[in-house]
Parts: C-alpha cells; sequence; structure tokens
C-alpha cells in the first residue's frame, strides 16, 4: 500500500513539472527576434554595429545569441550588452556565441529588449552578411526554449579610394541652343545667342513650337 501510494505520488509530481515547463513554452512561443545595422555601407577599414533584439520576451532569466559571419570581408571587432549580468562571448572561425545569464537580485529581461550589439570592421569590397541563426532564452529555472531564427543583414563594404558616382548630366536635346549667363552685380543677366545656334534650334523646332531653358547662373 505504501509503495502504491508513493508512486502515485511520483506520478503526480512528473505530471505537475510537465505542465510546468510546457506553460514556460508557451509563454515565450510569441517571442521573436531581429538583426539590424546603423549603416547599409562602410568604406574598408571603417567599423559598423550590428544590434539583436528580442521581441515580446517574457521573464527571461538568461539567453545565448549564435550568429555567422563572412571572414573574407568583415573582421570581429567587440560583442556588448547594457543588460545586467554574467556574460559569455566565444568566437570560432566565422562563428559567434554571445550569451547573457542573470545573477541573484538582477531583474529579468521582459518586452523589447537589445539582447547585445556587436561591432565589425569592413576588410575589403564586397557584399557582406551577418546571420542571427537561433536564439535561446532561458527562465528563472533554466527551462530553455530554442528558436531558429536564421535572419540576415547586408552591409556593402567598398574600398578606401572609392566615392560615390558623380551625378549624370541632364541630357541637352538635340540641335539645342546651349547659353551661360551669370548675373551682374545689379542682378541681371544678359547672354548673346550666336545667329547659326539660333538656326539650329529653329531648324530642328517640332510643331512650329521652339522652346527655351532658362537656368540661372549665380556667382
Amino acid at each position: 500500500m505504501k509503495t502504491r501510494i508513493t508512486m502515485c505520488f511520483l506520478a503526480a509530481v512528473i505530471t505537475i513539472s510537465l505542465i510546468a515547463f510546457t506553460s514556460t513554452v508557451f509563454a515565450h512561443a510569441s517571442s521573436s527576434f531581429n538583426i539590424t545595422s546603423d549603416s547599409s555601407g562602410v568604406k574598408a577599414g571603417k567599423k559598423f554595429t550590428v544590434n539583436i533584439i528580442g521581441k515580446d520576451i517574457a521573464e527571461v532569466y538568461a539567453y545565448e545569441i549564435n550568429l555567422t559571419f563572412d571572414t573574407a570581408l568583415l573582421d570581429f571587432v567587440k560583442g556588448v550588452s547594457h543588460n545586467k549580468g554574467y556574460k559569455v562571448l566565444k568566437t570560432s572561425g566565422n562563428k559567434i556565441k554571445f550569451a547573457l545569464a542573470k545573477t541573484k537580485g538582477q531583474s529579468q529581461e521582459n518586452g523589447e529588449v537589445v539582447l547585445c550589439t556587436l561591432t565589425f570592421t569592413g576588410k575589403t569590397a564586397g557584399i557582406s552578411r551577418v546571420t542571427l541563426d537561433s536564439v535561446k532564452l532561458m527562465d528563472e529555472i533554466l527551462a530553455a526554449t530554442d528558436y531558429s531564427v536564421k535572419k540576415t543583414v547586408t552591409v556593402s563594404i567598398t574600398a578606401k579610394g572609392d566615392s560615390f558616382p558623380a551625378p549624370k548630366p541632364t541630357p541637352v536635346p538635340q540641335g539645342a541652343a546651349v547659353v551661360a549667363a551669370a548675373a551682374g552685380v545689379d542682378g541681371i543677366a544678359v547672354a548673346e545667342v550666336d545667329a547659326d545656334d539660333l538656326k539650329i534650334a529653329k531648324d530642328n523646332e517640332k510643331d512650329g513650337i521652339m522652346h527655351e531653358r532658362i537656368q540661372s547662373c549665380h556667382r
């Protein structure tokens, strides 16, 4: 009889534990994660940062973040978090692991939280990629929920001597007479049009209309 009572008690404890664990998993089911960059493009040798953001997280006591990055185009500089807790950062090849665990008395994370900020330096020209592969969230009893994220942010790396392309000039209609005139001190600009240019423009008129384009040039 005593053995039977003990077995029933153990079964009840296991059932309650399973319910508690299931509730924890469902409580975190609505959580989502994103990866953002503070720049869409940098020159080689310049730094940029990437944020890992958790949304709708609840009562998170610890978390682990796993990322990969393009080692051919990027150098990893550092990873930090402004959240309180014991932090661990590990790198291996193109992989980064960042983890944080609360210590006694520190409040849990809830809502929308920047989980960590990573800094990279561009090495050479190309389209670099940083991928948030997965996130693990843990509550106070370390019941874990794993999320496969697979989100990527891209940053264009340009060579040190490269510059932004110059704007293309506005095309001039064929047969147009182009004249530039700068305004004098009285604010009045006077332009002279060559008779041959004026004739060419007239010969190329359409529908009996000769168009004039006036652009002011300030000294």
